[in-house]
């Protein structure tokens, strides 16, 4: 029987304690060996070929093109759930550690998606610009303590970006100053873009939300990820395996149509087809 997200949420006071939901949960958990080792293959197979939506793109931005941040993206979303699959297989699930994981899979996932989704090209060359100037600031604030030449770095990168984007008439108009979009934003578009996600109340951007209250310690949050067993000398605290399933569902959705996606994206265009030559006469 497959992990049911909606029947959870139907009534969760009750649900996050029923014996029949838990064991499919741990039966759904204890499939994310499996399930990243295939993902972790089909990402290592990811390469933008000759005439593929992608390797058009990267022709026009040839500095951090956009197949290496998409690729970039996905191992991270990887990496993390490769983690927590490792410390379910090896000592059980930790009672809060799982859903920073699962939230950065969430966001880098979400984010690829995000890259891939516009229809023209241009509107692609200008999120690609977008993420990595944005990326490049973030950096900077970092590196500013340490005495590397920051400024220079960075004064380089915009006039790179500025003239890659006056090459397109659809990119000229970026201002690389604008605000980056809301991760909230970025979340809720990849949502939209998979088919599970119309129909149900809890979403990637519902389950990145949650994640990131645990993940910032936020107790109310935690309160409903973990179950705990009162003695008179001592409390124990360990995991809802359901509501830990409920989040991990979102992420493997968020992974999986990611990395599809870059499949297609990153995969050969089929040559139009014409009209059918002449069959050779013969005398």
């Amino acid at each position: 029987m497959s992990f049911d997200p909606e029947r959870v949420l139907a009534d969760s006071d009750r649900v996050l304690k029923d014996p029949h939901l838990q064991a499919i949960a741990v039966e759904s958990l204890a499939g994310l060996p499996e399930w990243t080792d295939d993902i972790a293959e089909r990402i290592g197979n990811l390469y933008p070929t000759d005439g593929s939506r992608v390797a058009g793109d990267d022709r026009i931005k040839w500095i951090d093109p956009p197949s290496s941040q998409i690729v970039h993206l996905l191992h991270s979303a990887h990496d993390h759930l490769h983690m927590l699959a490792q410390g379910m297989k090896h000592e059980g699930p930790r009672p809060l550690a799982g859903y920073s994981l699962i939230r950065v899979a969430i966001e880098a996932s979400a984010l690829a998606t995000w890259l891939m989704a516009p229809g023209t090209i241009d509107a692609r060359v200008r999120r690609s610009i977008r993420l990595t100037w944005d990326n490049r600031l973030r950096v900077a604030v970092y590196t500013k303590k340490y005495d590397t030449p920051t400024d220079a770095i960075t004064d380089d990168l915009r006039r790179i970006l500025t003239d890659i984007a006056g090459t397109r008439p659809g990119v000229k108009s970026l201002g690389l100053d604008s605000e980056f979009p809301r991760l909230t934003d970025v979340i809720r578009a990849a949502d939209e873009k998979i088919p599970a996600n119309r129909k149900q109340n809890l979403t990637g951007v519902d389950a990145w939300r949650a994640c990131s209250g645990i993940a910032h310690s936020n107790s109310n949050f935690a309160a409903g990820a973990m179950d705990r067993e009162d003695a008179p000398d001592h409390t124990r605290v360990t995991v809802n395996v359901i509501t830990l399933a409920l989040m991990l569902e979102q992420a493997k959705l968020h992974l999986g149509h990611a990395v599809t996606h870059a499949e297609l994206c990153m995969a050969s265009k089929p040559a139009p087809r014409g009209p059918t030559p002449s069959p050779p006469t013969t005398s």
